[in-house]
């Protein structure tokens, strides 16, 4: 029971190098935001993308995922660009005559497929509480036409919380990770454990040797607890957590989160707590 609560408490701090329930939040509420406000300017250019396309009744638009203002692809990338393409995709309407329908769907890469049309690219920024996302253009698939430039977007957000998550960890990319975990009083290999699974499930191949991986994540762990009277108690954590390059050496990320927790359960009584 002890180490069921810890292993939650642990799992959740640890999460937060991909994402939170309220990293997730803040980035669909971005979406949300920035979606609507792409409908709107896809939509102002809708005649110069049917002269490009002539004769065709249906616009088939791919959202890439949106990278960083170093270009590169983050934790946040894709899950923003998925959120924009249910958005766009949900409240989008073509305006009549232009085309009939609109496609939108999300993809990882460029993949040219006869059926699209054009990919929409485009980089984001954290910027004195705003989000913005910017050099966002459609790109055709035919190389013969021209790509169309689309005005920035912005939304007023805490971007506090996207800080910790705006690293250059891309999914798919191979992980090793290092941990010491004194769990009360007892040398465990839970924690690794479990974030190796997280990380695996969400798209990242996770190592067994450093020397296959580019990413190395350090964990370390101390977990304690201070009994009270019927059985109660309250358990505490100090945690630090690194992601370093291995291939550079530098240190990407870094935090240090000292008496975590304050958990409070209680232990039926009298059965032995195990």
């Amino acid at each position: 029971m002890k180490k069921t609560i810890i292993i939650f408490l642990l799992l959740s701090i640890v999460s937060s190098i991909t994402f939170s329930q309220k990293t997730n939040e803040l980035i669909y509420n971005i979406s949300e935001v920035c979606g609507k406000d792409l409908i709107k300017k896809i939509q102002h250019n809708e005649i110069n993308i049917k002269k490009a396309l002539d004769t065709k009744n249906t616009l088939k638009i791919v959202i890439l995922p949106i990278k960083n203002h170093n270009n590169k692809i983050t934790s946040i990338s894709i899950e923003l660009a998925k959120n924009l393409t249910n958005i766009i995709q949900q409240d989008i309407r073509p305006q009549i005559p232009n085309f009939e329908t609109y496609i939108v769907e999300y993809s990882d890469i460029k993949n040219n497929n006869s059926e699209t049309d054009y990919f929409l690219v485009a980089q984001y920024q954290l910027n004195d509480n705003q989000f913005l996302i910017y050099n966002i253009s459609l790109e055709p698939i035919n190389n013969l036409l021209s790509p169309i430039a689309i005005e920035s977007s912005v939304c007023n957000v805490n971007i506090d919380i996207l800080k910790p998550i705006d690293i250059s960890i891309n999914k798919g990319k191979i992980i090793f990770i290092e941990s010491v975990e004194n769990i009360f009083e007892q040398t465990t290999q839970i924690i690794s454990g479990q974030v190796t699974t997280q990380l695996t499930e969400t798209g990242y191949s996770v190592e067994k040797k450093q020397d296959n991986a580019l990413f190395k994540i350090k964990v370390k762990v101390t977990a304690r607890e201070q009994k009270k009277s019927f059985g109660v108690y309250f358990s505490y954590a100090d945690i630090h957590i690194e992601i370093i390059d291995i291939k550079t050496g530098n240190r990407i990320f870094i935090k240090d989160y000292v008496e975590s927790g304050g958990v409070i359960y209680l232990i039926p009584m009298p059965h032995k707590i195990v």
